[in-house]
């Protein structure tokens, strides 16, 4: 193995893009890392990558054309996800949605939104009203399951059965985290004046992938009902809905080119 390889030690960031570029697959080794910015430049290379299952990529990329994964830590299972994602052909739109979760203007806005943007004090408190610690009731993670229980939400909630539509939602937060869940049960805090749990729920769904600016066109609208409290992040998700817009526009432009 070490005569099939090469150590390049410390890269500029020119070279990078230029090895990135040259490269097939973009394997990462790393055992346990929240997010890894290596595996964001190689989704903007639109590269190939694979990671172990407990990298915090995973949540981000699971199920997107062109990532892989694999659950046991055995250079065996390494190179099965090797093979599998060189069978693959990069999905443009899911990568460039994963893009657009990571670029700079958008990540700063979401994390000043996740980190208490409009609570007193500077940060939230931590006595919200649903089981769960914040970490289990807010892991931004992409929704691919439970449609039975999103499709009890949507019941309850446009029923007006709001307690039971909390009940649901708390329970689908706990598996997954689909942005409109999100927003249904901020609106419901934000209607029953509980801005504090509401922009909690928001900041989640700020984070949380899906239609960049129709996600962002709701926290704007659920912003609204907050009033003055929620003034900062209306108008924080309102400039963010418009960049996107005007980005998917100029993108379509490029292509009919």
């Amino acid at each position: 193995m070490t005569s099939r390889s090469e150590s390049a030690c410390t890269l500029s960031r020119d070279r990078v893009r230029e090895e990135l570029a040259a490269s097939d697959v973009f394997f990462l080794s790393s055992v346990d890392d929240p997010m890894p910015l290596s595996v964001v430049e190689a989704v903007q290379q639109r590269l190939r990558t694979v990671t172990y299952h407990r990298v915090g990529s995973r949540e981000v990329l699971e199920g997107v054309a062109g990532y892989r994964s694999f659950a046991e830590y055995t250079p065996e299972a390494a190179l099965d996800a090797l093979r599998r994602v060189l069978d693959e052909e990069v999905s443009e739109t899911d990568y460039r949605d994963v893009q657009e979760l990571f670029d700079i203007p958008a990540f700063a806005a979401r994390m000043t939104a996740a980190l208490g943007l409009e609570t007193r004090g500077g940060r939230p408190d931590g006595d919200g009203t649903g089981s769960g610690s914040p970490n289990e009731r807010f892991s931004a993670v992409l929704a691919r399951h439970g449609t039975y229980l999103a499709e009890d939400f949507v019941r309850h909630f446009t029923a007006g059965r709001h307690d039971d539509a909390l009940r649901v939602g708390t329970e689908i937060l706990r598996r997954r985290q689909p942005v409109d869940v999100l927003v249904g049960m901020a609106e419901i805090r934000a209607r029953r004046g509980e801005p504090e749990e509401a922009c909690r729920l928001l900041a989640a769904a700020a984070i949380a992938g899906g239609d960049r600016a129709r996600v962002w066109t709701e926290v704007a609208r659920v912003a609204d009902l907050l009033g003055a409290r929620g003034r900062s992040i209306r108008q924080l998700a309102r400039k963010e809905a418009v960049r996107v817009q005007l980005g998917n526009h100029s993108s379509r432009l490029l292509k009919s080119d």
